[in-house]
């Protein structure tokens, strides 16, 4: 997964400033960086919620080119768009489930929708993907009988069951009680570890970024500051401005 010379302004905001940064197959790569340096940027852009002003998003062989003269209802645009937004799943810093459905029935909805599974085998694989988030047990409850972690865990197999290439997780603990933070990290990990999906994961939560990062990014004014393995950046940053960071965060 690549994404090269991003460009993105909101209004006179400039949130990308031609960014660009690569993510190896298998690769679990954090952003980290304070609020406001284009880390959320990037992943709604990557998931096509967002269009770039300019640039290039490259994913397991499909691309999806930005410039200003060209329109986003042009036909090849979109048809590209489309299987970019396929291979990528997303999972938010809100659950956004749908509060008169069950874990089941939000988990399986969108692949009989997008991916015309039928209901018995959209259905399955939901009941596989619910017992990988440890919600084996809690198939038919309600979003309202689940604690925010446990929903947190209907969104990440919600996400799964589309059968992503690329997974996205941006802040999905910011949300939550900080007793149900390690539930959910918990998860990420297993599947960091037993599948070996790409992974791109904001996050504020040194310590997991640590364990789980086989590069970790500082971000500043949509642009990269430093790429390190966690190793190097967390014990020493080569980057001033990166040290500032993590000192700051040390000492609040």
């Amino acid at each position: 997964m690549r994404l090269l010379e991003a460009d993105k302004s909101y209004g006179s905001l400039h949130v990308l400033n031609r960014l660009s940064l690569e993510v190896r197959r298998g690769e679990h790569v954090v952003l980290i960086g304070p609020s406001g340096s284009g880390k959320t940027t990037v992943l709604r852009c990557l998931m096509t919620l967002e269009h770039l002003d300019a640039g290039t998003i490259e994913i397991d062989g499909d691309t999806l080119e930005y410039h200003p003269r060209r329109p986003s209802t042009d036909p090849q645009f979109a048809r590209q768009q489309r299987l970019i937004r396929q291979k990528v799943g997303m999972v938010f810093q809100q659950f956004n489930l749908f509060p008169h459905m069950t874990a089941l029935a939000n988990v399986t909805l969108a692949p009989c929708r997008v991916l015309r599974l039928s209901r018995s085998d959209a259905e399955a694989q939901a009941s596989e993907l619910l017992g990988l988030v440890g919600l084996g047990d809690k198939l038919h409850a309600y979003p309202y009988q689940l604690s925010g972690g446990q929903q947190q865990r209907v969104a990440i197999a919600r996400a799964l069951a589309m059968r992503p290439k690329v997974m996205l997780f941006d802040e999905v603990t910011s949300a939550l009680d900080p007793e149900l933070v390690g539930e959910v990290l918990k998860v990420i990990r297993r599947l960091a570890h037993d599948t070996g999906m790409t992974m791109l994961i904001v996050t504020h939560e040194m310590e997991f970024a640590a364990e789980i990062g086989d590069r970790v990014v500082f971000m500043e004014h949509g642009q990269v500051i430093e790429d390190s393995p966690p190793g190097v950046i967390f014990k020493a940053p080569v980057n001033e401005r990166t040290r500032q960071f993590l000192r700051a965060l040390r000492d609040r």
